[in-house]
């Protein structure tokens, strides 16, 4: 087999386990990776505490480059992508890698909580946000790994999640912690127990509890600590919290910790009250045998995994996902070592990792783009987890779960893996192409045809599910067409989005174009984007019925209430004045310039009805010394560049103060003057004026008194 060479810059040897093989240790688990025969090439990074750097992650990075690796496998995370255009050194020298022939391959991170009402979007990490860099998502494992029994004294079975089975042939009392999160919960019980290497101290975690299973402590200062650690689940409805769950070993200590789904948990919780609490209600701990029971959240995205896409250029993230939920792994020996059970991105990228390894075992000659493809297209798209009729949102699964095999063994190659659907042109929106390649012996026909994903705002409104059922719609150039053995053709087709979409609550929007042949092999390319033109969306929050805005207005010192500026308006600066000039959109350019209220100017739209009358034009007594699009101006009062966050930029004052086009101040004085807003539009050129949504305000008077 391809000897692949990988590196990895995490300490955490559990990160290994999806690519290496391990031989079999009598009386424990078999467990055999994905690519059993690559090299392994390790390169530590992260000090003895889990703490690392940027430099020595950098250095490791590089070191691996230097000794020619084939991929490089990192499960770390060092922060949220930046929406302001600044790039992570992580992600250049993710880049150089790939740009060399390297494949990186890294995890999203892990930063979500459950629930079908957050907004997730956006939240993956440096350097997995890198283009470039091959983000794996984790996908919840279909059965819990081990699972083990005890008899309670009252005859019920209480199963429970461990990785090695509690070791008490003479049972165990159980003693209830009120609070486990609590430190004088834990004094109480620490006193009142009579032996703690024969109790296990058993408490209820879960949703609208005050204690989590990862924040379960406060013994620290007590003279004895617990050695055995039972948690179960109250939560019944959410099929994230309603499993079994075990953090990783040693996370507790020496304690040995086990977990109880929210079935069993109710029945030790009813039973230990029916026998009368502590010294009156026992666990036997009779068999040693393990069962793998389903998870309710099997075969599921994990909630954990974190979404993209990239900020502003919508390039897809994840690109793929593989298991990585609730994973019997590899873990450094101790005195609870050996195995532990562990969930995380951390646990899926290894497995892509290997899973790239292996066709590259059998392609040596494919270059990262292909591979991935390979690896993409013949994914399975997965269900969203809260409603199994919709396609999870490719901004959470990218190209779904990872099929290794068929990735190898296709008699067909398309490209590219992934698509972004945006603007092409300022009139041209959503077109793209695929290449579908005939690798069989013999003709084939297929059959291209849509499937969309999960809709999904970034601000979301009140009780506004994360993933709604809202797609949009494909046309094919060729729908369908017949290869000859080692044909290949390029298809057109365009994606056009959903109608009716608030492009104010910046949403995202996917699917997957799948490609069927006659011989029952189907392949599916994901796209994400935004659901709108970007370029031709409006950028000025304009509303002309309730609350007008653009809105202009000064202060009534007599009320104390506010004056609207609604055709015309006296300000006496002194009394202060403010405005409201929102966004709906992210832009790279928004100003407000003072221009005389006898301007010519032309806007997209009007703070004023034309055909209302106002008072004579009074002229300032200054010149305007500065131009916007060739027209006079006193100087601006808002102007703004980078990469700005939609809201509102209305400027607010107590003078006439403008800056001039040479950046020196001005006050222009009384005079009759209106306001002109201008917002780049996404792929617009600035100083183009065609390519500003703009907005020509009300006339302001403005009076000393």
């Amino acid at each position: 087999m391809f000897q692949v060479r990988q590196s990895r810059t995490h300490i955490c040897f559990s990160d290994i386990s999806g690519l290496i093989g391990m031989d079999s240790i009598p009386g424990s688990f078999d467990i055999v990776g994905v690519a059993p025969e690559a090299t392994i090439w390790m390169y530590k990074a992260f000090d003895c505490t889990g703490q690392a750097g940027s430099d020595t992650i950098l250095a490791a990075m590089l070191k691996a480059q230097q000794d020619g690796v084939d991929i490089v496998s990192m499960s770390l995370g060092i922060g949220p992508q930046s929406f302001n255009g600044d790039v992570d050194p992580l992600a250049d020298v993710t880049k150089k890698l790939t740009d060399a022939g390297i494949a990186v391959v890294v995890a999203m991170a892990n930063d979500l909580q459950p629930g079908e009402y957050n907004s997730d979007l956006y939240s993956e990490q440096w350097p997995s946000s890198e283009p470039s860099a091959i983000g794996v998502g984790a996908i919840a494992n279909k059965d819990f790994p081990l699972v083990y029994s005890a008899v309670d004294s009252v005859g019920s079975t209480i199963k429970y999640a461990s990785v090695y089975p509690i070791d008490l042939p003479n049972g165990a009392d159980v003693f209830m912690v009120d609070n486990g999160c609590d430190s004088s919960s834990w004094a109480t019980a620490l006193s009142v127990v009579q032996n703690v290497n024969s109790t296990i101290f058993a408490m209820e975690v879960g949703d609208g509890q005050p204690c989590t299973i990862t924040s379960i402590g406060g013994w620290n200062g007590a003279s004895q600590k617990p050695v055995y650690l039972m948690a179960y689940n109250s939560d019944s409805t959410d099929p994230y919290l309603s499993v079994y769950d075990t953090p990783s070993q040693g996370f507790f200590g020496t304690a040995q910790f086990t977990g109880v789904n929210n079935v069993d948990g109710a029945t030790l919780a009813a039973n230990f009250a029916a026998a009368g609490g502590y010294l009156k209600y026992k666990l036997n701990f009779i068999s040693k045998s393990f069962e793998s029971p389903a998870q309710p959240s099997g075969g599921f995205m994990d909630y954990y995994s974190d979404f993209g896409p990239t900020w502003h250029t919508y390039e897809l993230k994840p690109q793929i996902s593989a298991p990585g939920g609730h994973t019997l792994s590899t873990w450094p020996l101790g005195t609870l070592g050996g195995y532990c059970i562990l969930s995380g991105t951390s646990m899926a990228t290894p497995y892509v990792a290997a899973g790239f390894a292996l066709v590259k075992s059998q392609f040596p000659e494919a270059n990262i783009d292909e591979i991935k493809a390979m690896l993409q297209t013949n994914a399975s798209p997965l269900p969203w987890i809260y409603d199994s009729s919709i396609i999870a949102a490719t901004a959470q699964q990218g190209a779904g779960q990872i099929n290794v095999y068929n990735a190898i063994f296709s008699q067909s190659v398309v490209s590219p893996g992934q698509l972004t659907i945006s603007d092409v042109t300022h009139t041209e929106y959503g077109t793209a192409n695929i290449t579908i390649k005939n690798t069989s012996p013999r003709s084939k026909t297929y059959t291209l045809s849509h499937e969309g994903a999960g809709y999904t705002d970034y601000r979301l409104q009140y009780q506004e599910p994360t993933q709604q059922a809202i797609y949009g719609t494909a046309t094919f150039q060729t729908p369908t067409l017949t290869l000859s053995a080692g044909q290949s053709t390029t298809v057109s087709l365009a994606i056009t989005p959903p109608e009716s979409v608030t492009a104010a609550s910046l949403p995202v929007f996917g699917g997957f174009v799948t490609i069927t042949s006659t011989d029952d092999e189907t392949y599916h390319v994901p796209y994400i984007g935004p659901p709108y033109s970007l370029y031709n969306t409006p950028y000025l929050q304009i509303s002309t019925s309730g609350t007008i805005l653009p809105q202009i207005y000064t202060n009534n010192i007599t009320s104390g209430s506010l004056i609207y500026d609604n055709g015309f308006l006296e300000i006496n600066p002194a009394n202060g004045f403010g405005s409201a000039i929102p966004t709906n959109q992210w832009t790279t350019e928004i100003r407000v310039d003072v221009l005389p209220a006898n301007t010519t100017i032309k806007a997209s739209h009007y703070g004023f009805d034309s055909s209302t009358s106002v008072p004579t034009y009074q002229a300032s007594s200054v010149t305007p010394t500065s131009s916007i699009f060739g027209y006079e101006s006193f100087g601006t009062l808002v102007n703004k560049t980078g990469y700005i966050w939609p809201g509102s930029y209305g400027p607010f004052g107590s003078d006439t103060t403008v800056t001039t086009g040479n950046g020196s101040t001005v006050a222009v004085g009384n005079g009759d003057y209106r306001w002109f807003a201008s917002v780049l539009r996404w792929g617009g050129t600035s100083g183009v004026q065609a390519d500003y949504d703009t907005w020509l305000g009300p006339v302001i008077r403005f009076v000393d008194s």
